[in-house]
């Protein structure tokens, strides 16, 4: 998995991380923003996410039934879903949604859950990036209020601003990169980038 994380390490750098002051979704205001989607959104950010994701979870040997979350994990959803197809039929990974708001009308007593599986299914809840883990705390509320198992909280980037504090306190939580660690990249690679189109890769003075 080393290389694929890395290569999808300098790819989050390249395309995601940007020096400029936003507003948050928590409401807090930062100097720097991850612009995830442009990675999750794209071939080869879905092709490595999938592999790096799913090398997490066997790692952590969570085997769960599903994985998701709300909209924003849909992306790293469905491309960890898709790199466990090659695996044995009993460790292959589905998808689950949560709805932001539910629809009773079509889903009765579980109108945020959007799925097809059985009460007390174990399953992952996937996010994007993380800042102060309150959100990501509502999704896992949501998820069990459902009648699913969560095992674990895995995070594409963790921007260290005290999810990892807050999640934990209801259930584990694995970070696949923190934002320190994309900081550090950023200073060691320099200035050298460029994009390959033909081969879709970030690139600096050696081929990913």
């Amino acid at each position: 998995m080393d290389d694929d994380r890395e290569r999808l390490k300098r790819l989050l750098v390249r395309y995601a991380l940007k020096n400029s002051k936003r507003i948050l979704a928590s409401g807090q205001i930062s100097s720097y923003f991850i612009e995830v989607r442009r990675v999750t959104l794209s071939s080869l950010g879905i092709f490595l996410i999938g592999k790096v994701f799913l090398e997490k979870i066997r790692e952590l040997e969570l085997r769960p039934k599903a994985v998701g979350g709300t909209e924003s994990a849909m992306a790293i959803a469905v491309a960890t879903s898709r790199a466990s197809y090659d695996l044995p039929l009993d460790e292959r990974i589905d998808v689950y949604a949560i709805r932001r708001q539910p629809d009773k009308a079509f889903f009765g007593d579980q109108g945020c859950l959007v799925d097809g599986f059985q009460q007390k299914d174990s399953v992952l809840v996937l996010e994007d990036v993380t800042t102060t883990g309150m959100f990501t705390v509502k999704t896992v509320q949501k998820v069990r209020a459902a009648g699913l198992k969560v095992k674990a909280v895995v995070s594409l980037v963790d921007r260290e601003e005290g999810a990892a504090g807050i999640i934990k306190n209801y259930c584990p939580f694995y970070p696949i990169f923190r934002a320190s660690e994309l900081f550090e990249c950023k200073e060691g690679l320099g200035q050298g980038f460029e994009y390959n189109e033909s081969n879709e890769s970030v690139v600096t003075s050696e081929v990913l």
